[in-house]
């Protein structure tokens, strides 16, 4: 492992509230497409379920001043890996 084995995705964050507090549900899903070093024809998912507490309220938002974290599960396949 090195510095220049980097993988590259693509993907979107769903963001749900949940109702009475100041905390959210988070579902993540990236596709895998490359990257550089062994990952550079790495393809495949990587899901990540989990949930952020103290994201509420906007402004300010998630930070550390507010002591914001996020707490994910992964999941997934990546396929391609050179050695």
């Amino acid at each position: 492992e090195s510095e220049q084995d980097q993988l590259a995705a693509t993907g979107s964050a769903v963001f749900t509230p949940i109702p009475g507090s100041p905390n959210v549900t988070d579902l993540l899903t990236l596709t895998i497409n490359g990257g550089t070093g062994k990952y550079s024809v790495a393809t495949g998912t990587i899901i990540a379920n989990g949930y952020g507490v103290n994201f509420f309220p906007l402004p300010p938002g998630p930070s550390s001043d507010n002591q914001s974290s996020f707490h994910f599960t992964l999941s997934g396949e990546i396929c391609g890996i050179l050695k």
